[in-house]
């Protein structure tokens, strides 16, 4: 085995690991219309709806709606229906500030596009989601007309407002909707930035649901077109990286063989490092410090004799062990 080909297993077994247990059963159970009355019981179990993010308790919800063959317990019930009245409520609430983001968009002249949870509303109006603000997608050029614009509103969290990678964006767009492929790219993205900043994605495992829901819109999708956003935001790393999390529990969805990267061995040595760095480090979402240098010597350590492990990531073990005695 190539060192590129281990380097490459060992960022697919660290994206696996990224997916909690807990989580992986969560997404198996609501991801396949088809489970069991068994199946059912045995994740509620473990589930407690007080300790659980409103998005995973969404996915029971939603489950419990579509599948009225199943039996859920009575206390369970309606708590899970005020779940669903919630989100609603909190639908509601967002889309009354739409007409004034846009008609303050439009006097500026500035084109936009509805990202996020309320873009997939649009593009399945019939499933219910969890809508805690608005994601809006504007071209890079007009990027700092429209946070002066929106300032307040940004603010105070009622907008997140994201920068077009290029300018295809627009041109792609379904009416005021990015296309599939690129609400896809920016899920993968989002899948990326969660587990780097919380460890792990137990507060969006709807990311992963969006993806299957979006492949199977119009038969599948065009992954050219996600590889090629990657390559133009320059973010072919934290692609790669979602993928394998994706994958890992949604098979068949998106290719097991990547195109082609731009990225060098190297460059992708040092993506990985900065990304565990970043986790573990800067963030403190992973494990303890010392148990992270041991995985990470352990996980290598097979590789060492090709070189695999590079001195980018001996300084970030070094690194590691200073931060240990501070």
């Amino acid at each position: 085995m190539k060192g590129g080909d281990i380097l490459i297993n060992n960022i697919r077994e660290q994206a696996s690991r990224s997916l909690r247990n807990v989580d992986r059963k969560f997404l198996e159970l609501t991801l396949d219309n088809s489970c069991s009355q068994a199946e059912l019981d045995n994740i509620l179990r473990e589930w407690d709806i007080d300790n659980t993010p409103i998005r995973t308790n969404l996915l029971i919800a939603l489950l419990m709606k579509s599948r009225q063959d199943l039996v859920f317990p009575a206390a369970v019930t309606p708590r899970l229906n005020g779940v669903l009245s919630y989100c609603r409520f909190k639908e509601i609430q967002t889309r009354a500030s739409i007409s004034t983001i846009s008609n303050s968009l439009k006097e500026k002249n500035i084109p936009f596009l509805l990202a996020g949870d309320m873009a997939m509303r649009g593009y399945f109006p019939d499933y219910q989601r969890w809508i805690g603000g608005l994601d809006i997608l504007v071209p890079a050029s007009e990027y700092n007309l429209a946070l002066e614009t929106l300032s307040s509103m940004v603010k105070d969290k009622q907008v997140n407002l994201h920068k077009a990678w290029d300018n295809s964006v627009m041109r792609k767009a379904n009416g005021q909707l990015p296309c599939p492929e690129d609400l896809v790219f920016l899920a993968l993205v989002d899948v990326y930035e969660t587990i780097i900043r919380k460890g792990s994605l137990k507060n969006n495992l709807n990311l992963i649901s969006d993806i299957k829901n979006l492949a199977e819109l119009n038969g599948g999708l065009d992954h050219g077109i996600i590889w090629e956003n990657a390559r133009s935001a320059g973010v072919e790393f934290q692609v790669l990286f979602a993928e394998a999390v994706v994958g890992s529990v949604l098979h068949g969805v998106l290719p097991d063989n990547l195109p082609e990267s731009s990225l060098s061995e190297k460059q992708l040595e040092k993506k990985y490092v900065d990304f565990l760095f970043k986790r573990d480090v800067i963030y403190g979402a992973g494990e303890t410090v010392s148990a992270v240098r041991k995985t990470i010597i352990s996980a290598l350590t097979a590789g060492s004799n090709v070189g695999i492990i590079p001195s980018a990531l001996k300084k970030y073990i070094w690194t590691l062990q200073i931060l240990q005695h501070q």
